[in-house]
């Protein structure tokens, strides 16, 4: 999608992830985009060790360890465990006081809203959001 032209833009390397079941049409859309020479996509499973340190070595390699500046992630989070999952893997990822976390995702009642801002919080996440109508959110 858009996250995919604008990485076509920058000629940046970057990381994208996705489910085992998903990597299929994450490859698609890399070729679709052009990108495919800079962009590296991986399989995240959120809780699975071994997939996060794949991700941690490929960044080390990609980036000379210069640690992550953005992380962007889009309609990820359903639930309060699914939230409790994203916000722990971001942040081991996310180097600290550098990372930033742009989050597009339709709060779908405030019950989400409230459960998401609370794991984001325990996590060490502060939000702005950014646009409310969209629920687009960037979390520092």
């Amino acid at each position: 999608g858009i996250y995919l032209a604008a990485i076509n833009i920058s000629q940046l390397p970057v990381i994208v992830t996705d489910k085992q079941s998903q990597l299929d049409l994450l490859r698609d859309n890399i070729l679709l985009n052009g990108v495919s020479d800079h962009c590296v996509p991986l399989e995240l499973c959120w809780e699975s060790e071994q997939h996060l340190q794949l991700v941690q070595e490929r960044m080390r390699v990609l980036w000379s360890g210069q640690g992550m500046d953005f992380l962007l992630a889009s309609d990820v989070l359903y639930d309060s465990e699914a939230a409790r999952a994203f916000f722990s893997l971001v942040r081991r990822l996310a180097t600290a006081g550098s990372t930033r976390l742009l989050l597009a995702q339709r709060l779908r009642n405030d019950q989400q809203r409230v459960s998401v801002e609370e794991q984001a919080t325990q996590w060490g996440f502060g939000a702005r959001r950014l646009c409310e109508r969209e629920a687009v959110v960037l979390w520092e």
